[in-house]
């Protein structure tokens, strides 16, 4: 997950660990982006109003690495 609300990302993270998944927390788009390569997660929940890196440009630059 992709969140830099702590309320957001803290009842986001709590639902998913209570439905029995295993979820990590970035704070920023760039974060994102490194345990998105380090990790490959299945899915990515995120803000799209992230500070610096948006979650378009994370959606673009995660789009190009799949192409490589």
């Amino acid at each position: 997950m992709i969140e830099d609300d702590q309320r957001v990302g803290d009842m986001l993270l709590a639902t998913l660990q209570l439905e029995g998944y295993s979820a990590t927390r970035a704070w920023t788009g760039e974060e994102g982006l490194l345990v998105a390569q380090r990790d490959v997660p299945g899915i990515i929940i995120m803000d799209l109003t992230l500070p610096g890196m948006d979650g378009f440009a994370v959606v673009e630059q995660l789009r190009a690495d799949l192409k490589t």
